[in-house]
C-alpha cells in the first residue's frame, strides 16, 4: 500500500477527522458532533503512548506532513476527541468546504 503523508487533501476537515478517530480507531459508531463530547478516554486512550499511537495512526491516514509538532505527552486523557484534532490540525476548518 502506498504511503499517504504526501497526499493532499484540499477538502479534509476537522469532522472527517474526528469521524476517523470515533468510528475507525475507537469503533463508536458516533456522528462526529460527538467528538465534542467524547473524550480520548472513551476511545479507550489512557496513556501517553496511547496518545502517541493515535496520533500515528491519524497521521498515517491522513498525511503527517499537516501535523502540528505538538508535545503529545502534555495531552491529557480527558481532552475531547475534538480538541486533540484541533491540537494535531489547527488550520482545519470546521467542515468540508469552508476552508
Amino acid at each position: 500500500m502506498v504511503a499517504e503523508t504526501h497526499s493532499a487533501y484540499d477538502d479534509l476537515s476537522k469532522s472527517d477527522v474526528v469521524d476517523f478517530v470515533l468510528n475507525v480507531v475507537a469503533g463508536l459508531d458516533l456522528d462526529a458532533s460527538a467528538g465534542v463530547s467524547t473524550t480520548l478516554a472513551d476511545c479507550d486512550v489512557r496513556s501517553s503512548a496511547d496518545v502517541a499511537e493515535l496520533a500515528d495512526l491519524v497521521s498515517e491516514e491522513y498525511g503527517e506532513r499537516t501535523l502540528l509538532g505538538i508535545d503529545l505527552e502534555d495531552v491529557e486523557q480527558t481532552c475531547s476527541v475534538a480538541d486533540f484534532v484541533s491540537l494535531l490540525y489547527p488550520d482545519l476548518s470546521d467542515d468540508a468546504g469552508d476552508g
